[in-house]
């Protein structure tokens, strides 16, 4: 089971992807040849992976995750562990993202504030203990999370490129 298909969801995150070039540009500075759209694909089903990025530097693989602004007061960068429903694990023990981009949109679908996060580096952080983190589940019992802050995520040194709040792409 995954989370259930909604379309202004779809729209909202496809908009806020098409806004989101100057945040890849402060992730990628050494510049983009080309990008790939994962979203449906089996690297998105099967391993989180949302679109790729090939870079002077290498491939790059990307999970996005864009909330509304109201949401931003969580600070936070949430990875669901296991869907309860079907008794199935999720992203937690099944994305081979290298990367999350993670930040929050306003009424424009632009980006307020986002993380660009080394998705392995946070996974094996939360693994060993030595990444702080919160333990929640959706309020359906549908799917439980974790929630690692995003101060806490800077420290740990897992945060690539962000971008605090008044961003217009």
């Amino acid at each position: 089971m995954k989370t259930p298909y909604s379309k202004p969801n779809a729209k909202f995150s496809d908009d806020v992807h098409r806004h989101s070039g100057e945040f890849y540009r402060g992730v990628f500075p050494e510049g983009i040849i080309s990008g790939e759209n994962l979203v449906g694909t089996k690297a998105d089903l099967e391993d989180g992976i949302d679109y790729a990025a090939t870079t002077p530097l290498g491939r790059f693989t990307i999970q996005e995750r864009w909330r509304k602004l109201r949401f931003s007061h969580f600070r936070d960068v949430t990875i669901t562990r296991w869907n309860i429903t079907s008794d199935r694990p999720s992203e937690f023990y099944k994305t081979r993202a290298d990367l999350m981009f993670y930040g929050y949109a306003n009424a424009e679908h632009k980006l307020y504030s986002a993380v660009a996060v080394d998705m392995q580096l946070v996974l094996e952080g939360v693994r060993s203990g030595d990444l702080p983190y919160t333990e929640k589940s959706k309020p359906d019992d549908s799917q439980d999370f974790i929630c690692v802050c995003w101060d806490d995520l800077h420290r740990f040194g897992a945060v690539r490129h962000s971008l605090r709040g008044g961003f217009e792409a």
